[in-house]
């Protein structure tokens, strides 16, 4: 029994808060039109976890906060996970009037059961130990299936492994000395799924030196699965860090779709993150990792209540937010944001047009699909810009147009005939000028 329980749990993804300082806080744009085909998520399993450090001073609201949160993100409107499908442990559990014991600074202080004010206790009646997580993944295995998904979440101290090791790393639980540790986790993830095709498994993990997590969860098995933490494996982080950018952006009180598709994917939330982060001069640094295939990034395609329909191809466009998901070349070129228009102006003149690239990664076309790109641009006096669609094996597509000291929209179709060797780019190929260059408005669409 022990074993096969941790067959289950190395199936989960985890998402770490850390540990540390608590943060207080919580000219047209196109959108894409692609129709891929919807795909929503069977059942949505939940396992929402608040482990312990049995110290005074060590069992921080914030905890209480991550789990609150993030249960109210699933089960809001928009995502209605059912409540009987969340299992939310916290702690060494409610008392027989529902409070849980949690430490402000040096004082003593009890958080309800209750997490949406419904009357009802939704953390479960049993504490954090390893025993009862193993319990209810096993429960849960017995009702999951293929076109099911598992969200599990984590949130309490966490460090790295004896000896350290990048995917090593160990989460506190109730009774202590009492943890879950990388290698617990995934030794059992084969014998879990081995006679189906695995469940999606999303995972948040909010510890510190909570980066092992992602590795060891993904580069293992990495079928249908994604991670996320808060931290490189052996840095610290604080409490609250990861939870709030990311329940913000999915819950959408926060502008984070950058494809402007209308859905908020699991690598926009990640992406949001990062720029909270920036914005906020965060100390950690959240990290992520996603099933990824030529042409196919779960974190990309999905959130939480599926498969993206009308998947936008193309990230930040219309440059609402600034240069971000953008790349470039490094030298010959400064480029800056301005009324929502991408200036390249370019300081050094090389004869060959790729030496000076604006450049996007990892689009998500499919094999066989038709596809218009469109985009709206002018030169500071007439010139000519190449545009193309490449993988690392070649040239998927190209072309080439004169600009001219006005705006104008500029498309080209193209099929993606063979099998994808890897995830396409778009390039903008601007050297062999020296006249800068304005862009705007930049979709791929299905046709």
């Amino acid at each position: 029994m022990r074993q096969i329980s941790r067959n289950i749990v190395a199936a989960i993804g985890f998402l770490l808060c850390a540990c540390g300082p608590i943060d207080p806080g919580l000219d047209d744009t196109t959108q894409a039109d692609q129709t891929i085909e919807s795909y929503a998520y069977g059942e949505k399993y939940a396992v929402i976890i608040n482990g312990s450090w049995e110290i005074e001073n060590r069992n921080y609201t914030a905890f209480y906060d991550d789990i609150r949160d993030t249960f109210l993100t699933l089960t809001n409107a928009e995502y209605n996970f059912k409540k009987e499908n969340i299992w939310v442990l916290a702690v060494n559990g409610p008392n027989r009037s529902g409070i849980i014991s949690y430490w402000q600074g040096t004082q003593e202080v009890g958080r309800h059961a209750d997490l949406d004010g419904d009357g009802l206790w939704d953390v479960r009646v049993m504490e954090t130990s390893s025993d009862n997580i193993y319990a209810i993944l096993e429960e849960i295995s017995a009702k999951i299936h293929s076109n099911d998904m598992l969200f599990f979440f984590f949130t309490d101290h966490g460090g790295i492994g004896n000896p350290p090791s990048i995917d090593g790393g160990a989460v506190e639980l109730w009774g202590r000395p009492n943890v879950l540790t990388t290698i617990d986790l995934l030794l059992t993830y084969d014998m879990l799924f081995q006679n189906l095709p695995p469940p999606q498994i999303i995972s948040m993990i909010n510890a510190c030196k909570s980066g092992s997590w992602v590795l060891g969860n993904v580069t293992l098995n990495g079928i249908n699965r994604l991670s996320m933490s808060n931290a490189v494996w052996n840095q610290d982080g604080s409490a609250r860090g990861l939870v709030i950018p990311w329940t913000r952006a999915m819950q959408k009180s926060v502008n984070a779709d950058y494809n402007a598709d209308g859905a908020i994917s699991y690598y926009e939330a990640f992406q949001y993150a990062l720029e909270y982060k920036q914005q906020n001069s965060r100390p950690e640094d959240p990290q992520y990792a996603s099933d990824l295939s030529p042409g196919f990034e779960l974190g990309k395609r999905y959130g939480l209540n599926g498969r993206i329909p009308n998947l936008g191809l193309v990230y930040n466009g219309s440059f609402d937010f600034g240069t971000n998901l953008w790349n470039r070349t490094i030298s010959g070129f400064a480029w800056s944001v301005a009324s929502g228009q991408l200036k390249i102006d370019i300081t050094q003149y090389y004869s060959d047009p790729k030496s000076i690239r604006i450049m996007q990664s990892g689009l998500q076309l499919d094999q066989g699909k038709s596809y218009r790109v469109s985009y709206r641009a002018r030169a500071q006096s007439y010139r000519t810009i190449n545009v193309s669609i490449e993988t690392s094996s070649g040239t998927i597509a190209e072309n080439t147009v004169w600009l001219y000291p006005w705006m104008r929209t500029y498309s080209f179709d193209f099929t993606v005939s063979s099998s994808l060797s890897s995830d396409p780019d778009l390039h903008f190929n601007l050297g062999g000028n020296i006249n800068d260059v304005w862009l705007d408005n930049i979709s791929i669409t299905a046709r």
